[in-house]
């Protein structure tokens, strides 16, 4: 047995790494897995970069911006795995647990990446049409940081979507001047970005109570 242990953790440890790569393209960036892209412009909000994280690209994110005289919103959408090798549980109780860990680690990544963070909201994410809503999770954090305009009072809400069409998770940050309201443009990212199963150019509707 002890032999055995010994060649698996050789052979895990000779598999290359793979180191997450830019993207770097004119028009709309293909994730094929996921049958969608990332559009150059959303709304108002223009692409300022992407990344692939795995080789086979079925992980992939990008950032796009808005910039308006009283602030600037940077908006990164993430389209990954729910699991990255294999098939999704089906069994409810296990993809709520999955999905309730994924949300977990998300708000743990901003606690560990920012200084004096606060959570100052927290509910189910917006109901999106056809969607199953308990696997949507939203936050809003605030704290100090850059994101292209120098260090200021940011709010960051953050949103995530677990089993979209069955495999994919799909994670929103939107970080804004906190004196800045860019509700409007921010929903109008989020309805015409991409999404799994959905071409760059359709948009999804999200059902917002009043």
């Amino acid at each position: 047995m002890k032999t055995f242990l010994a060649i698996a953790a050789a052979l895990i440890a000779a598999q290359p790494l793979y180191a997450q790569q830019s993207i770097e393209a004119p028009g709309t960036i293909a994730h094929g897995a996921a049958r969608t892209g990332f559009s150059e412009q959303v709304g108002a909000f223009r692409r300022v970069g992407a990344t692939r994280y795995d080789s086979g690209g079925r992980d992939i994110s990008a950032n796009y911006d808005l910039v308006r005289p009283e602030g600037r919103v940077r908006a990164s959408l993430y389209i990954y795995p729910a699991v990255p090798s294999g098939r999704p549980p089906t069994a409810a109780a296990a993809r709520m647990r999955l999905c309730d860990d994924e949300y977990s680690s998300l708000k743990e990544a901003i606690d560990r990446q920012h200084k004096g963070v606060s959570l100052v909201e927290e509910s189910p994410g917006p109901t999106i049409a056809g969607f199953d809503p308990r696997y949507a999770h939203r936050s809003v954090h605030r704290f100090r940081d850059d994101i292209g305009g120098g260090v200021e009072e940011l709010r960051s809400e953050s949103r995530l979507y677990c089993f979209v069409g069955g495999d994919w998770l799909v994670k929103y940050r939107i970080s804004s001047s906190a004196s800045m309201d860019a509700r409007d443009e921010i929903e109008t990212f989020v309805r015409g970005s991409a999404w799994p199963g959905r071409a760059a150019s359709q948009t999804i509707s999200i059902l917002v109570a009043p």
